[in-house]
């Protein structure tokens, strides 16, 4: 309960750790999670609406009301600290077909992937 992988978050902010250091946050619930620390192409955070981890790689989509993003889609390999971004969504599915990842039609929303993480055995570990 007191790592990285057992908080949840405090009050308006809710979070999901993809690492030991590195997290998913979102405040008041909007639309968008926002991966800090890990910067595009373009030099902005990492902002998107729909993600999913698979095989310890985060990939998503980039969307923000604040930003402007030059690309539509990334992909970004939790060990080695390294983002990859794409296009778009056929650029994207090319790249996840190859690498057996997840396609743009099956990246879920922030509010799904948190339930879907601290569903089961998690929520009794809750503080």
């Amino acid at each position: 309960m007191f790592t990285p992988y057992g908080n949840h978050g405090l009050g308006d902010s809710a979070r999901i750790p993809i690492s030991y250091t590195k997290e998913i946050n979102n405040i008041n619930w909007t639309k968008y999670g926002i991966l800090k620390g890990i910067r595009t192409n373009d030099g902005n955070e990492v902002e998107l609406t729909h993600f999913k981890v698979k095989n310890n790689t985060l990939c998503g989509n980039l969307s923000s009301d604040f930003y402007d993003f030059e690309n539509d889609y990334f992909v970004y390999e939790i060990d080695s600290e390294k983002i990859v971004e794409f296009k778009n969504e056929i650029d994207y599915n090319r790249y996840a077909q190859k690498n057996k990842l997840p396609k743009s039609n099956e990246l879920k929303s922030f509010e799904d992937n948190y339930r879907d993480y601290w569903s089961g055995w998690r929520f009794f570990l809750l503080p």
